[in-house]
C-alpha cells in the first residue's frame, strides 16, 4: 500500500504544479489576469479566463494520465489480491474447522 499512496503523492504534487504552471501561461499568452492572483470573474473576459482555466486542467490531466493509470492498476491490484488471500485464509479456516472431529457431548 505503500507505492500507492506514493504514486498518489506525486501526482497530487505534479498535478498542482504543472496546472497551476499552465494556467499562468496560458494567462500570459492571451493577456488574461494571472488566476493565482485574481478570480475569473474578476477578468475583463471571463469566458476566455474560464477556458485557459479548463484547458489547464485538461492539459496536466492527460500528461499525467500515465501516472494515473499505473495508480489506479497498481491499488485495484492491491485489493484484489488482499481480498484474495482473505477469502483464502477464511476458507482453509473453515476448511479445517470442519474436519475436526466433534467434541462428545456425552460427558457431564
Amino acid at each position: 500500500m505503500c507505492l500507492g499512496s506514493n504514486s498518489t503523492f506525486v501526482y497530487s504534487v505534479l498535478f498542482e504544479a504543472i496546472e497551476s504552471w499552465l494556467s499562468s501561461f496560458l494567462a500570459a499568452t492571451f493577456a488574461l489576469p494571472d488566476p493565482a492572483l485574481f478570480d475569473i470573474l474578476d477578468s475583463p473576459t471571463p469566458g476566455t479566463s474560464l477556458a485557459a482555466a479548463l484547458t489547464a486542467t485538461a492539459i496536466t490531466a492527460l500528461v499525467l494520465a500515465p501516472i494515473d493509470l499505473y495508480r489506479i492498476t497498481y491499488l485495484s491490484r492491491y485489493i484484489l489480491l488482499s481480498n484474495h488471500i482473505i477469502v483464502k485464509y477464511s476458507s482453509q479456516s473453515l476448511l479445517h474447522a470442519s474436519h475436526q472431529p466433534e467434541p462428545n457431548q456425552s460427558q457431564h
